[in-house]
């Protein structure tokens, strides 16, 4: 009883906390609308006398990708690494293009380029990954997710950040093995990081490994013994 008034005491402090929806690109609200119509005329206006300013072609294919019009996006994003192929950031944006449009190849040479020209940076990584989680890829998602994996031995206590990030991505997912890897190196990197004891012993005990869950916020009493969540165990 204990460990389930600490879990609900955990998950009801990380509603206010949780980064996830901050970590998928939503539409725009109904007041940015108007902007976001004005900036895109002011975009195409500029590719009509420049077709190739790089500028132009990423700022409306971002801009298409936070309205869900990954079709249109797709396009610019492709004429940009034609002139451009060696930016990983917009190869990373590809990804979620193909994402976007179940486009398994696509994702797969999307995927590839970004790992031959960006292959340790963490921050483009775990997005990517993020934006595979879910999408019902399998073969691009596991690769680009072991990678992010693989990228750990070099990683200091900042890089735990990323790792919170891709756990909660692959725990919306409603993928629990993947998200629970992705929390223990979070908590490995960065013991002091409060939140991710509780993501990993909430995901835990809603896949019924109640122990596991138990052992998890055993560790958070110790860390945060005055934590008024772990205080809810005493």
């Amino acid at each position: 009883m204990k460990l389930h008034t600490a879990l609900a005491l955990a998950m009801a402090f990380l509603a206010a906390t949780d980064s996830y929806s901050r970590l998928q690109p939503g539409r725009p609200a109904q007041n940015e609308q108007p902007k976001d119509e004005a900036v895109k005329h002011q975009l195409r206006q500029v590719l009509e006398h420049d077709p190739n300013n790089k500028e132009a072609l990423f700022r409306l294919a971002r801009l298409m990708v936070d309205e869900g019009d990954f079709a249109s996006a797709d396009t610019l994003l492709r004429k940009y690494v034609v002139i451009s192929p060696a930016e990983p950031g917009a190869w990373a944006y590809l990804v979620r293009c193909a994402v976007g449009q179940s486009d398994s190849k696509g994702a797969a040479d999307a995927q590839r380029q970004i790992e031959l020209l960006a292959p340790a940076n963490l921050v483009l990584h775990t997005q990517a990954a993020c934006w595979l989680a879910a999408s019902g890829i399998s073969e691009v998602t596991g690769r680009e997710f072991e990678l992010v994996m693989s990228l750990v031995p070099n990683q200091s206590r900042s890089g735990a950040l990323s790792y919170s990030r891709l756990g909660q991505c692959y725990d919306h997912a409603h993928d629990p093995n993947r998200a629970t890897r992705a929390f223990q190196v979070a908590i490995d990197l960065d013991p002091d990081s409060e939140t991710d004891y509780f993501r990993l012993a909430h995901l835990l005990a809603r896949e019924g490994l109640v122990g596991s869950a138990s052992e998890v916020m055993a560790r958070a009493v110790t860390q945060f013994p005055r934590s008024v969540t772990t205080r809810a165990l005493n």
